[in-house]
């Protein structure tokens, strides 16, 4: 069975110093990262908190009903009070031995890692708790106060988390899944992250600072949750998240983790900002076995102006090329524009090209 070393201070630990050393010694002793993850149901071994906390500790905390016996002798388990007790410490309100989270990080790092400053007393026991592997979706401050703290995927009041390329709510992207979440990162979409035990609101992390050890199929993720969403006739209303949901997982399905792409009309490489899935159907057109062809019925067109051009009619696509729709009136500057696409290839044109006859004969087109 493997071991863990631990460390305890050899000098006796007074005031803050010993409240955050306390509360280090509780989450170290069920093998957990923060404070919020901390239990009444997780069993600790009577040993190890003997040894961190000091026995005196141990009996002074099961005389206050902090702490109770667990089915065996050699086990430990922390009551509701005793949560509470450690909590208020942490929220400022305990006095004299309140401390911050820092602080609590700070000792929790030296019961794992010992000090380069401190005389230490070191315990060597096998792993019978559970071990301290980082969690499988996670980020760490790299600066600042709380520098070195794990973030975690932020969980709004309504149980959703948040997908999105940007700080701006525009971009947000809500979700309800967190392996819908973290198929999206692992596409390059960041998230909204936070940690309960400091005193901030969650921030924007970027992909590339994301740590995910998942080993879902991203892919296949996204197809299980498209599929589902297919099923839907309409969005209207506050359905209208789904249809923001569905746009953002084609759109990440159909770039397979491509920073950028072309637009299939244009042709320009453009980032994924840049980048919608454009249905060349309407969805609310499609049946529910069209929906279903997500590599065909979508399409990734630009936002500067290919998508809005095409969804309006002012071009559309027959036999594998790009022509401009003469029943519609374009004002000079709007024709230089549309003249850029003229006869340029449609690389789709193969797989979709039943979706683009549907589209260019609802605006007109004579089919031959």
């Amino acid at each position: 069975m493997p071991h863990s070393v631990f460390f305890r201070p050899q000098a006796e630990l007074l005031g803050k110093a010993l409240s955050a050393h306390t509360i280090a010694a509780f989450i170290a002793a069920q093998g957990v990262h923060q404070l919020e993850q901390l239990t009444s149901v997780r069993t600790m071994r009577r040993d190890l908190l003997e040894f961190l906390l000091r026995k005196r500790a141990i009996d002074y905390w099961m005389g206050n009903h902090w702490l109770l016996a667990g089915r065996k002798t050699t086990e430990l388990l922390l009551t509701d009070s005793g949560l509470r007790k450690l909590e208020d410490r942490v929220k400022g309100r305990a006095g004299a031995q309140s401390v911050t989270s820092i602080q609590v990080h700070q000792a929790l790092t030296a019961i794992h890692e010992g000090s380069e400053h401190d005389l230490m007393n070191k315990l060597e026991v096998e792993v019978s708790v559970p071990d301290r592997t980082p969690p499988d979706f996670f980020a760490v401050k790299s600066s600042g106060q709380h520098k070195g703290m794990f973030l975690y995927p932020h969980r709004y009041a309504d149980g959703s988390y948040v997908a999105t390329t940007s700080r701006y709510s525009t971009d947000y992207i809500y979700i309800e899944h967190l392996d819908e979440l973290s198929a999206l990162v692992r596409l390059g979409y960041g998230a909204r992250m936070s940690n309960p035990a400091l005193s901030q609101g969650p921030s924007y992390i970027a992909h590339s600072k994301i740590n995910i050890s998942r080993t879902d199929n991203s892919l296949e993720v996204l197809r299980r949750y498209l599929s589902a969403l297919a099923g839907y006739d309409d969005f209207d209303g506050v359905a209208l998240t789904k249809y923001r949901k569905e746009q953002a997982f084609l759109r990440a399905y159909l770039l397979g983790g491509r920073k950028q792409a072309a637009c299939v009309l244009c042709g320009r490489m453009l980032p994924q900002e840049l980048l919608v899935a454009a249905h060349i159907k309407p969805r609310s057109k499609a049946s529910r076995s069209e929906r279903l062809d997500f590599e065909n019925i979508a399409a990734l067109m630009c936002s500067l102006g290919c998508d809005s051009l095409f969804e309006k009619g002012f071009v559309y696509v027959a036999e594998g090329k790009i022509y401009i729709n003469p029943s519609r009136n374009l004002s000079p500057h709007l024709n230089k524009s549309v003249e850029l696409l003229v006869n340029r290839t449609a690389e789709n044109w193969l797989g979709s090209s039943a979706y683009y006859k549907w589209h260019a004969k609802s605006f007109g087109w004579k089919l031959q």
